[in-house]
């Protein structure tokens, strides 16, 4: 249950603080890329300024319902918006034309505490005040939605690459033959066989919902689970496409990692990895002003995301103690040095090199229990 009066007093705490400081990021570039500020139409920026209402529905949501659902209302836009995790962000839908003169603007299908933040924040820091915005809580059910979404599994897996139907799926050799896939609302997968081994694959659940999808996994973890994804750097010490094991994760409140350590530590040298002693899962990027990266240089941290504290957590609670856990990251970007995520290209042909490097990586050590 997401306390949505905490949550929004969180976010206008957040906007103070962005507003207040100098950023990391490129800020106007990192929105654009993640709502439509110019279009369609004339594009929220525009919207916001005349006053439109901003409705956000943390909810389950199916488009083909909803559009059969709908022909009272006047639908000037729909926009499917699938993020950098392969999973939906969000629905944009603009009830009324733009020539009929009110129009509401709706953020459909968020889910997630982290994602539900992340949206809220990207309104606010774009132009929309808080008076604009309307929260609809619908309570979806996270725990329901996975079990859904992973119900063709039936069997238990040697391996589990989470994050891998993202990251490296592109990039295995032919000696990974896929078997089946399937998209779901929360987490998408697919199932590969290598060798003698079945192992599958997940996309990437955003911040906190990674727990329940462990949650979910985890009677079908046989002997590892990894997870596998990018990672900002506070250190010059790891240059961009670094491969990084964290020893030690924790989030804003406490150290995560307690039984199960990185087992990838001892492969350090065969993967030819740097260690971060000390990594930290943020909510997402918008907070990273330079005050708070200077700080948390000063505590120590060396790389920063926003899964690999969720997915630590639901292993630390879920895994069967003799299970394996990994983490395993490529430096993609460094906050406030001209190489900030606002600028990184997960398409680049620098990415997709990093990318299949980190495959062979995984596959490397595949033999030797991933």
């Amino acid at each position: 249950m997401i306390d949505l009066v905490d949550l929004v007093e969180k976010v206008e705490l957040a906007v103070e603080s962005i507003l207040g400081s100098k950023h990391s990021l490129d800020l106007e570039r990192y929105i654009g890329r993640r709502l439509p500020l110019c279009y369609p139409n004339k594009g929220l920026w525009y919207m916001a300024k005349k006053g439109a209402t901003f409705e956000v529905y943390h909810e389950q949501f199916d488009l083909s319902s909803f559009l059969e659902n709908a022909s009272r209302q006047t639908i000037e836009t729909i926009i499917d918006h699938y993020g950098s995790t392969h999973q939906r962000d969000y629905c944009l839908v603009v009830l009324g034309h733009r020539f009929q003169g009110r129009q509401i603007v709706q953020f459909r299908s968020v889910l997630g505490q982290n994602r539900l933040y992340k949206i809220l924040l990207l309104l606010r820091l774009a132009g929309v005040s808080k008076s604009q915005i309307v929260l609809c809580d619908h309570k979806p059910d996270y725990r329901a939605i996975v079990s859904r979404d992973l119900s063709a599994l039936k069997e238990p897996f040697e391996h589990v690459v989470f994050g891998g139907d993202v990251i490296i799926k592109p990039f295995l050799s032919s000696r990974f033959i896929l078997l089946f896939s399937a998209r779901g609302e929360i987490v998408s997968w697919s199932v590969f066989q290598y060798e003698s081994s079945k192992v599958l694959l997940t996309s990437y659940p955003y911040g906190d919902l990674s727990e329940c999808v462990v949650e979910s996994l985890s009677s079908r973890v046989r002997k590892t689970i990894a997870f596998v994804g990018s990672t900002g750097v506070l250190t010059t010490d790891f240059p961009i496409g670094t491969i990084i094991l964290p020893a030690k994760i924790y989030d804003f409140e406490s150290l995560i990692t307690s039984k199960f350590p990185n087992y990838l530590l001892d492969k350090m040298e065969k993967i030819g990895a740097k260690i971060s002693d000390k990594h930290l899962s943020i909510k997402t990027p918008l907070v990273e002003t330079t005050d708070m990266l200077s700080v948390l240089k000063s505590q120590g941290y060396k790389s920063i995301d926003v899964e690999a504290a969720h997915f630590q957590r639901g292993c630390e609670k879920y895994l069967a103690d003799n299970t394996r856990v990994g983490v395993i990251l490529f430096a993609s970007d460094q906050p406030d040095s001209g190489m900030d995520l606002s600028k990184h290209d997960y398409s680049s042909d620098k990415s997709l090199n990093i990318r299949q490097h980190l495959a062979q990586v995984v596959e490397s050590i595949q033999g030797d229990t991933i």
